[in-house]
């Protein structure tokens, strides 16, 4: 019985936090009229507006936990209005969810693909669709809000440093979303000095690097990563690195599935493409 009470009045705590939580951030004056979408302008896309934030004051005083409560509620207000198409209103929640908790890691990636793919699609949309517009309009639409979503990352990755995922996204989105391969080889380059670097950040990081135009700096990071990968196991791969002489040992974290088989046939390819003479090319001794 006395533990059934202690259930229900953590039941009724609860019920409590999240009743005050919602009247805190329930408007205290008339709705405006709903938009659906941010007038034109990256500026509007910044996430950075004070306004978005006047009722986020009061409850930044809260204890984290609480804090973090209504960060979940504010994240669920997103989300409704996300299936919605309410661009505003996913624009307002993104930014009073990350002020509540900056921590919630998965709000910063999931808000920035929101940011990226969906609200783009949703102005083309008002605007007469994709089909029916001038490929500049499209280009600049989903070039405001690209930026809008690297800017949310690079946020992101100031509360969140050296956090592998949030630099892959900021690559993949640089990379696919603007062609912009400088911007994504930077961004690779950040996750694979993170220690919860996926093992297939290192090659993503190499195969930008010949499309930039350097195939020798990707032959040399795929020839630290598999010296780096038999030093870390402590265990012959095929055999003992022999080569390149100007390869300093690395040291290397990740996770997943390093392939090396995968990483030497694609050091092999670059060696030919490089024609890099076989004797300074990256050899294995049998042991």
């Amino acid at each position: 019985m006395d533990a059934f009470r202690v259930r229900l009045a953590f039941r009724d705590l609860g019920l409590i936090a999240a009743i005050f939580v919602g009247t805190l951030l329930r408007p205290t004056g008339p709705l405006p009229p709903r938009a659906s979408f941010p007038a034109p302008g990256a500026e509007r896309l910044g996430l950075e507006d004070p306004a978005n934030l006047s009722d986020v004051g009061m409850l930044g005083l809260l204890p984290g936990g609480f804090r973090r409560l209504a960060a979940g509620y504010c994240w669920i207000q997103t989300y409704a209005a996300w299936e919605t198409g309410d661009a505003l209103a996913v624009i307002a929640g993104l930014d009073r969810t990350v002020a509540l908790d900056p921590g919630a890691l998965h709000c910063w990636i999931n808000g920035a693909r929101m940011l990226a793919h969906d609200l783009p699609r949703w102005k083309l949309s008002t605007l007469g669709g994709e089909e029916s517009l001038p490929r500049a309009v499209c280009a600049q639409v989903q070039e405001e809000h690209l930026q809008a979503a690297l800017r949310f990352l690079a946020k992101a990755e100031s509360h969140h440093p050296m956090t592998a995922m949030l630099a892959i996204e900021s690559g993949i989105l640089s990379w696919h979303g603007r062609r912009d391969v400088a911007a994504a080889v930077d961004a690779f380059e950040r996750a694979t000095r993170c220690d919860d670097a996926p093992f297939y950040a290192f090659r993503i990081h190499a195969e930008l690097l010949r499309l930039q135009g350097r195939p020798r700096d990707a032959h040399r990071s795929l020839c630290r990563f598999l010296s780096g990968l038999r030093l870390r196991e402590n265990t012959p791969l095929i055999g003992s690195q022999t080569g390149p002489r100007d390869l300093p040992p690395a040291s290397l974290h990740g996770r997943g599935d390093p392939q090396p088989d995968v990483v030497l046939k694609r050091i092999r390819q670059l060696e030919q493409e490089l024609g890099i003479d076989p004797i300074e090319a990256f050899k294995l001794s049998e042991e």
